[in-house]
This record gives C-alpha cells, structure tokens and sequence, in this order.
C-alpha cells in the first residue's frame, strides 16, 4: 500500500513537472512571438513614417513641377503677346510706308 501510495506520489510528480515544463515552454513562446509582435510593429511603423516622407517630398515635387510650368506658361504667354504687339506694329509701319509710297 505504501509503495503503491509513493508509486501515485512520484507520478503526480512527474506529471506536475511535464505540465511546468509544458508551461515554461508555452511561456517562451509567447514571449518569443510578443518579441516578433514588437518587431513587426516597428518595421511597420518605419515603414508608415518612410511612405510619408517618401509621399511630403512627392508632393513638394509636384508643387514646385507645377509652379515651374505654370510660369513657364505665363512666360509663353508674354512672348505671344509680344510678338502679336510686333506683328501689329509691323503691319502698321508697311502701311505706313505703303501710304508714303502711293
């Protein structure tokens, strides 16, 4: 009977050390994935902050694009203006000239 008693003892035992065991393998696991978790978390935040700036400077870039063509524009603009104020003041002087001449 004692035997048999000590025999349910040294069980229970080893049970309640494979079931600790199971445990401090789970708990590694866990903290194992809450490190991965943490690391994802920041590789993705980085990657957030870094699609921003990528995203600023593009939109800063489309802005000064935008400012130099419509300036460019403005510029072409000035230059038909100019040279639609030339052509009229040509075509004014060759009448002028055609007048004296007949």
């Amino acid at each position: 009977r004692v035997a048999a008693a000590d025999a349910q003892v040294q069980s229970a035992i080893s049970e309640t050390r494979a079931r600790e065991e199971d445990l401090h393998k789970h708990q590694q696991s866990l903290r194992e994935q809450q490190i991965a978790v943490e690391q994802l978390r920041h590789r993705t935040e980085q990657d957030r902050e870094h699609a921003e700036d990528v995203l600023r400077a593009q939109r800063t870039a489309f802005a000064q694009q935008s400012a130099a063509a419509e300036a460019q524009w403005q510029d072409r603009e000035r230059e038909a203006q100019d040279s639609q104020k030339q052509l009229a003041q040509a075509q004014i002087e060759v009448q002028r000239r055609g007048a004296h001449v007949s």
